[in-house]
């Protein structure tokens, strides 16, 4: 029952790159070249920091606070029948356990104000200890191994539901996170406004799963989680399906009984865990490590191979001086283009801001027509609840698509701008032969 990072077998790694960015940084530092230095560096705190944020949503009554805390095997999130998890709540490795409310400041900044551990799963929107001020997110700190990995969890308010705020908010943390977790309870199979929800989160996170929880309480689940993968493929909808039962989950960890531990789905989970997120961000993190120790290995070998030349040859070093002048000036060349993609950019922000205007509009006005062709094919007046409830889940999914319409665009925006880098062509390092002064 080890967790996903340990599971895959990846901690020597971060050791590996962290000592080829020193040797990197101390080639760097003997060459005079600080600003290399300071690349470096950064990119070793992504290194040490590699936190990979897992966030987990889902409807209203589903067991995702349950299922967080059976995770963990901790109690940080609360636990009920009605509503309990009313804001984000982020849950993060600490050496010892803390927790401390996030809070939107007058400026652009936040506020930290601490919050005693026995009141954790009390926060509401409403906390006297926010002083009036909003609340973005209560942060727990915990010393979990399963944390200590890099994993971080953000338990969210139940979305769907009539008179529930929290849809959008809900999808805005998708396209930050490194994998979503939908949860949907056994009890019933996916209902139309869950696909059309899950749908939308798969437009903006890579890594999506679906878990069916609760299935220690539903003998039929088996048939649920069948059923479910059918509506799935009708979407076309391409996300694998987690059961799980937190209670066993729990019984596994107290026992020590790793035959309950599969049985309760929390071994597949783990599965999905390290090779969509785990093994994904190393291979990243690697890339990039190897990308920034190449590019600077060239800079420190330009600089020290372009004053041996000059002292083994004048001749080459002239040469050397003449091939970085015409660098230079292709570079200033490169600069003098730039106005193009600053263009492209500020107008496409303009059109798509528009353009997201438009869209929502034109959702809002399908969905005004809907019920305007409701309204008069039935009475109003004996179906007002389920009119609003039907409206609000309209609504819902217009707003939701709309978002997922909005980042696809934004996505297509950076395409085109970049596309003028890479039609402005690259500036070449100088060609200086030094395999001929041997």
């Amino acid at each position: 029952m080890n967790s996903p990072a340990t599971q895959a077998g990846t901690a020597p790694r971060p050791a590996a790159m962290l000592a080829l960015l020193d040797d990197a940084a101390d080639a760097a530092r003997a060459a005079g070249r600080t600003d290399l230095v300071r690349r470096l560096d950064s990119v070793k705190e992504r290194v040490l920091d590699p936190r990979r944020k897992i966030v987990v949503v889902g409807p209203l009554k589903q067991g995702k606070s349950q299922f967080v805390n059976s995770l963990l095997n901790l109690t940080v999130c609360s636990v009920g029948d009605d509503e309990t998890t009313a804001i984000p709540t982020l849950v993060q490795h600490a050496p010892q356990a803390c927790a401390e409310l996030v809070l939107a400041d007058t400026g652009e900044g936040t506020v930290r104000v601490p919050v005693p551990l026995d009141q954790i799963t009390t926060v509401t929107p409403t906390s006297p200890l926010a002083q009036g001020r909003t609340i973005l997110r209560l942060d727990i700190g915990v010393p979990s191994p399963l944390l200590a990995d890099g994993l971080v969890i953000v338990d969210t308010p139940g979305v769907g539901g009539h008179g529930n705020p929290h849809a959008a908010s809900v999808l805005g943390l998708a396209p930050g996170a490194d994998a979503v977790l939908v949860l949907s309870d056994a009890s019933a199979e996916l209902t139309e406004p869950e696909v059309d929800f899950l749908r939308q989160v798969v437009g903006l996170c890579p890594a999506v799963a679906c878990v069916v929880s609760k299935i220690d309480l539903y003998p039929e689940w088996r048939r649920i989680v069948d059923a479910d993968r059918e509506h799935l493929q009708r979407k076309d909808i391409d996300v694998p399906l987690l059961p799980v039962s937190s209670i066993l989950r729990s019984h596994a960890l107290r026992l020590q009984d790793d035959e309950l531990a599969t049985e309760s789905g929390f071994v597949a989970l783990y599965d999905f865990l390290r090779t969509q997120v785990v093994n994904r961000s190393d291979d990243a993190s690697s890339r990039a490590v190897a990308l920034d120790v190449r590019s600077t290995t060239e800079h420190v070998a330009l600089g020290l191979a372009s004053e041996l030349a000059a002292l083994r040859d004048p001749d080459i070093g002239a040469a050397a001086v003449r091939e970085l002048q015409r660098a230079k000036a292709a570079a200033e060349e490169l600069h003098k283009r730039t106005s193009l993609w600053q263009q492209t950019l500020g107008d496409g922000i303009t059109d798509l801001a528009a353009d997201i205007d438009h869209d929502l509009r034109e959702r809002l006005r399908h969905v005004t027509r809907d019920a305007e062709e409701w309204v008069d094919n039935r009475d109003p007046g004996d179906n007002w609840a389920e009119l609003a409830t039907w409206l609000e889940e309209l609504v819902g999914n217009a707003i939701g698509d709309n978002f997922v319409w909005a980042h696809e665009r934004s996505q297509w925006l950076a395409e085109v701008v970049a596309q003028h880098f890479a039609e402005g062509g690259a500036v070449e390092l100088p060609h200086l032969h030094f395999a001929d002064l041997d």
